[in-house]
């Protein structure tokens, strides 16, 4: 069983062990995109009542959109109380085949075959852990830490500037994001990724992974938008 909001991985999982996708349960979340407790149980209920064996469930740390992370400690509870495996899922930033409806838009400026993500069991990280080992080799323990708190503190920037500039909301008009991302990718200027979600039209996902952003990057991206978007 695995949240809504969880990777699409899960499923493609389910597909390459011969578990099969039609015995992967979506249990609700709420509208922060986290797991809702009670409705996991009333899932693993049905399952039973219905002959199956409920084996594990994959909650999530952190999902692809909203970066939400599942009440652990409460679903971890549930486990043990039905006897099931629990495997926590670091997606964040983190096959289209699968309904992965946040990656791979056919609404871009360049031929989407490109996109070849859904075309590999692991999307298109091919080398994960050795690509661990040479940061963690570089960086360190430390300097991992570093990176990581200079990141959350960019968001932190980021979420204010939002809330204080009059031209952005949370949420973009479905037709304003993809507009806007086609006049960066022909500019040059910055590379943002978009997405829907759910009922949610298009809007911009922002992503810190870059060591060297800094606040100014922040700003001029802000500024960039509008500067884009200022006649749609």
């Amino acid at each position: 069983m695995h949240l809504m909001e969880s990777h699409y991985s899960i499923k493609k999982a389910a597909a390459v062990l011969g578990i099969g996708t039609d015995n992967v349960v979506a249990v609700k979340c709420d509208g922060r995109g986290k797991l809702i407790p009670s409705e996991l149980e009333r899932a693993i209920l049905k399952a039973k009542r219905q002959g199956k064996v409920p084996l594990y469930v994959s909650a999530t740390a952190g999902t692809t959109v909203y970066g939400a992370f599942d009440p652990l400690a409460c679903i971890a509870d549930i486990c043990d109380k039905y006897n099931l495996w629990m495997h926590v899922d670091g997606v964040l930033q983190a096959c289209n085949q699968l309904c992965a409806g946040y990656l791979f838009q056919p609404d871009k400026q360049y031929d989407t075959a490109y996109d070849t993500g859904d075309k590999t069991i692991q999307c298109g990280r091919h080398v994960d852990v050795f690509k661990l080992w040479l940061m963690w080799r570089a960086k360190g323990t430390q300097g991992f830490e570093i990176l990581i708190n200079r990141f959350l503190e960019l968001a932190e920037y980021l979420y204010m500037e939002l809330k204080t500039r009059k031209n952005y909301e949370l949420v973009f008009d479905a037709e304003i994001a993809p507009k806007i991302k086609a006049r960066m990718i022909e500019e040059g200027t910055a590379m943002v990724g978009y997405q829907p979600h759910g009922d949610n039209v298009n809007f911009f996902r922002m992503v810190f992974s870059n060591p060297a952003a800094k606040k100014s990057d922040v700003d001029f991206l802000l500024e960039e938008i509008e500067r884009l978007g200022k006649d749609l």
